[in-house]
């Protein structure tokens, strides 16, 4: 009995002591597994946290992408219905163009059969005083010639053909067109090209003109001119004439007097900036005025120009239309306006100024027309629109008493 009960004790000594064993190894395995749990839920976070803030950080330039992708597409799609816009207005004109060309052309043929008329005249001219000069020396030859027969001729003799000759010599001498009176001097007119300068094609129109012997008034628009002092310095370095176009293009007629003379100013210092002297010339964008243009231009001390040739280059006919335009409709003293942002008007440009010297034309500056004391054409008169009349003229002022303001 005593044996069975030590060795039932000593099992359940054992047994207790597994017990124990078990309980201390699953105390420190739970605790381990919660500590495995708690590290890999750590680590769990701090990796969601890091996705969290790779995956963040690229949504500002995402988003600042998308917004860009979408105004470009905006924007190119403004540029298409842009250029939609042009390409029907272009085919718009050339329809016009067209509808019109056969008035156009047989206009042209007219002005250049006329004009071709006048400079047969005008080379008769030429060949008439030529013809004199060679008859001159022809009969000083003659009469070298002739003197030693001469005084064999008995004194009656050399009377009758004295008086003949003189006869014959007051016969051509009343010829008025045999022999001119007064020395021929070329027919003037000026060129003129508003809405420059233009980046592309002022180089060319100033290259033409120099291989052209000829020369122009730019009417520059200031806002250009700011944008491009280069072609703006190439004019002035070319020395033909600049004028003044306002900054920024409006219809004059709608502008308030102070912007209108802020407008002239500003153009102004643009191009006195680019080393020109104080522009003196005026056109208003679209020959658009009034009276408080006229007084407003005056104030700021500059004539006001318009033009009698309008080939109306701007809607971009054909070069040869424009060239048959100008050519239909230019005179002596004329002014034509051009646009030096047409590219059909440079292509038309080579053969007007070969045309136009052909017919005895000197291409000049506004300037150099208005300092001229010769007459010029009728039309002239709109070289100064101060002095216009009809409906063009400035609406008079009336006095206190009821009479017309000087």
């Amino acid at each position: 009995m005593i044996d069975n009960r030590g060795r039932t004790g000593r099992v359940r000594e054992a047994a207790r002591a597994l017990f124990f064993l078990a309980a201390a190894a699953g105390r420190s395995f739970a605790s381990e597994t919660v500590r495995r749990g708690r590290d890999a839920k750590r680590r769990l976070g701090a990796w969601f946290r890091r996705t969290a803030v790779r995956i963040a950080a690229p949504l500002p330039a995402w988003r600042a992408r998308g917004k860009n992708c979408a105004a470009a597409a905006a924007i190119r799609l403004k540029n298409w219905a842009g250029r939609a816009a042009a390409r029907i207005h272009s085919w718009v004109s050339r329809a016009k163009a067209c509808a019109t060309a056969g008035g156009w052309r047989l206009k042209g043929w007219a002005g250049c059969v006329a004009s071709r008329l006048r400079s047969w005249g005008d080379r008769a001219r030429l060949g008439g005083r030529a013809a004199g000069a060679r008859i001159k020396g022809w009969a000083g030859r003659m009469a070298g010639w002739a003197r030693p027969w001469w005084e064999r001729f008995r004194p009656e003799w050399r009377l009758g053909l004295l008086g003949a000759a003189l006869g014959a010599a007051a016969v051509l001498g009343s010829a008025p067109g045999l022999f001119p009176r007064e020395p021929w001097t070329p027919r003037r007119v000026a060129l003129t090209f508003d809405d420059g300068p233009h980046p592309a094609y002022t180089s060319r129109i100033l290259e033409i003109l120099r291989a052209g012997q000829a020369k122009a008034t730019f009417f520059v628009v200031g806002s250009q001119a700011a944008l491009h002092p280069e072609a703006l310095r190439m004019i002035l370095l070319r020395a033909d004439e600049l004028g003044n176009h306002t900054f920024s293009h409006p219809n004059l007629t709608r502008v308030a007097r102070a912007d209108l003379l802020d407008e002239l100013d500003k153009t102004r210092r643009i191009i006195k900036k680019a080393g020109a002297r104080d522009p003196l010339l005026f056109r208003p964008p679209g020959g658009d005025f009034n009276g408080g243009v006229l007084s407003a231009a005056r104030e700021a001390k500059y004539r006001v120009i318009l033009w009698t040739v309008l080939p109306r280059d701007h809607e971009s006919p054909p070069p040869t239309e424009i060239a048959g335009r100008v050519l239909a409709e230019v005179s002596d003293g004329g002014v034509i306006l051009l646009h030096s942002g047409v590219e059909n008007t440079v292509r038309a440009l080579p053969r007007l100024l070969d045309e136009l010297r052909a017919r005895g034309f000197r291409c000049v500056t506004v300037g150099e027309l208005l300092s001229d004391p010769r007459p010029t054409d009728p039309r002239a008169v709109w070289l100064d629109a101060s002095r216009l009349p009809g409906r063009w003229a400035p609406p008079a002022r009336t006095t206190s008493d009821g009479g017309e303001a000087p």
